[in-house]
């Protein structure tokens, strides 16, 4: 990992012949700069409506082989810190040919370190130790690579590429003195070429929702070196497999026909609908709670909010599910959000784990109430229960018995379900500290 590495080749190689030919044209039009604009203009406008087309007819082959999904914004900008994008792909994919493409393989394996990139070094050692282009091994490498031939970031010579260097010199005081701008915003009032528009930091998304990077190395290595929170990025690439992903988080919501109790960071997930209700459970919970540290467990975890937040809070957290199902999407949710909290292996509700376990806080918010379905699972509800401990449990249960089916074993409102609590377990004491945005009370209940 710490071997210092040249990027990944790009799923369409340059075509440096081409790229010769167009300097050539380029230079015999110098002496008429109207016919050169004009020439420019046309093949910029003809070579969008290419692109567009070809966007459109990707977004339709996914659509005809199962790989579109609805939740996923293709053309959108999103924003996103630079330390999220860790790695680089195996593969650089070019935005303008391969935006909204569903590509299998391995190129998304973790094998290469962004910051290990010879470029990257060349430019945290120039911009930030004090050393000249030349001395970096990324210089002396696309020199050789020019003298014999080939072009890069549009150069042919040695000179012309020395310019472009100290031209990263100038773009790294230009953020750093005023901020990131986009493209859009760079290029307004300007005539609009069509590839400029995608041409941000570019990412690929892996099997895992990795954000891989896949282009313009110079901006990435230069916000990461100066540590900017957030910048704009399009992705060009997804891993079949996180497709299928995104496809069942959707299934989930549209499933509990709910929206989700709380915001993602991903970019591919942010935009879901969220009613922001674990953010107000969170901040009620945080502001009674009366451990400060310690074993912190969630029964019915669902996505996993609540170990993210009390992990980051200085908590030894860990989630259960009692659905398998639901157990494989918070597993994946884990990953995706780089979660850092513990999944239990086997049921909570297994009388051995609870007695071999002691915890100092207990989240029961709206998983209670599935114990009441069966004479059954109610006795395994009371036998949880004698057997907990904890110093305190926050409690939430629908609120009117018409949430729950008519023929459960048991029907309890919100209050009676609490002394039920009281009643099989060691808490003693229960405590109505709030009610979140559905008017739903929640309860502190302690010894």
């Amino acid at each position: 990992m710490n071997e210092i590495v040249e990027r990944s080749s790009r799923d369409r190689p340059q075509k440096h012949w081409w790229k010769k030919i167009k300097f050539q044209l380029s230079a015999c039009l110098i002496h008429t700069p109207k016919l050169r604009v004009l020439l420019k203009r046309v093949w910029v406008s003809c070579l969008g409506v290419l692109l567009q087309s070809l966007y459109w007819r990707v977004l339709l082959w996914n659509f005809i082989t199962g790989n579109y999904c609805k939740c996923i914004q293709y053309n959108k900008t999103h924003w996103v810190s630079p330390v999220s994008i860790e790695y680089t792909g195996l593969t650089e994919f070019n935005i303008h040919y391969c935006k909204g493409r569903v590509i299998t393989g391995d190129w998304d394996r973790l094998e290469k370190v962004f910051t290990r990139l010879d470029i990257y070094i060349a430019i945290e050692e120039v911009l930030s130790k004090g050393k000249s282009w030349p001395e970096t091994e990324f210089h002396q490498r696309i020199i050789k690579k020019i003298a014999n031939g080939q072009i890069y970031w549009n150069c042919v010579d040695e000179f012309s590429f020395n310019q472009r260097c100290r031209n990263l010199e100038l773009l790294f005081k230009s953020i750093k003195d005023n901020g990131y701008k986009t493209q859009e915003e760079l290029l307004q009032g300007q005539y609009f070429d069509y590839r400029k528009k995608n041409d941000e930091i570019i990412v690929s998304i892996g099997r895992d929702g990795d954000l891989l990077f896949s282009n313009s190395a110079h901006r990435l290595a230069i916000v990461k070196i100066l540590g900017l929170e957030k910048v704009p990025i399009k992705i060009s690439v997804r891993h079949p497999d996180w497709i299928q992903f995104i496809k069942e988080l959707c299934s989930y919501i549209d499933k509990n026909d709910i929206p989700l109790s709380h915001d993602f960071r991903h970019p591919d997930i942010e935009d879901l609908k969220s009613s922001k209700k674990g953010e107000t459970l969170y901040k009620i919970i945080s502001r009674n709670i009366s451990a400060k540290k310690g074993k912190l467990i969630d029964l019915g975890a669902g996505l996993g909010y609540f170990c993210h937040r009390f992990q980051n809070d200085g908590f030894n957290c860990y989630a259960s599910e009692y659905s398998s199902s639901q157990l494989k999407l918070l597993e994946q949710i884990k990953k995706v959000e780089k979660y850092n909290f513990y999944i239990t292996e086997t049921s909570v509700f297994q009388t051995n784990y609870i007695r071999n376990n002691r915890f100092d806080v207990v989240l029961a918010l709206n998983s209670f109430h599935y114990f009441l379905k069966t004479e059954e699972t109610f006795n395994e509800l009371i036998l949880f229960l004698k057997n907990l401990d904890t110093k305190e449990l926050y409690f939430q249960s629908p609120t009117t018995l018409s949430t729950t089916n008519r023929c459960d074993y048991k029907q309890y409102n919100p209050e009676e379900f609490v002394g039920v609590i009281l009643e099989y377990s060691s808490l003693s004491n229960a405590e109505l500290i709030g009610y979140t945005n559905d008017n739903t009370p929640l309860y502190k209940l302690y010894t």
